[in-house]
């Protein structure tokens, strides 16, 4: 197989969107939040009053119950959440440090999701000469 132009460039804009996804990655290590934890308070942020039980939490994530609770307690050491107990629940609930970072994080990531969709949708217009 040859390689045209238009092969190399698509590979080239599709490690440009990667990269932009990256740095996303990075940003979140930069504020002290791990993958998980930020798909955690999305989670909560999407709830009514910002809070999830710590086994709806487990199978939002598909996580097993003592990792959701592990999770939660990371959470709240971290001040990204308050707990409390409900019956015989374990709740978890965003705090507001936890809204501030996540607001930070969440428009970030929207930021980086939109430049890597322009850079893709750039690269797939691009004519292909098989």
């Amino acid at each position: 197989m040859n390689l045209r132009f238009n092969h190399v460039g698509g590979t080239r804009d599709v490690g440009r969107a990667f990269a932009r996804l990256k740095a996303f990655t990075d940003a979140l290590g930069a504020a002290g939040v791990t993958q998980l934890e930020y798909q955690a308070m999305l989670l909560m942020k999407t709830r009514p009053g910002e809070q999830i039980t710590v086994g709806d939490l487990a199978r939002q994530l598909k996580l097993s119950r003592s990792f959701s609770s592990r999770l939660a307690d990371r959470l709240v050491d971290n001040a990204f959440a308050l707990r409390c107990r409900r019956s015989s629940e374990t709740i978890v609930q965003l705090s507001a440090r936890g809204g501030e970072i996540l607001a930070g994080l969440a428009a970030r990531h929207l930021e980086e999701m939109h430049a890597a969709e322009q850079i893709l949708t750039c690269a797939a217009a691009a004519p292909y000469e098989g």
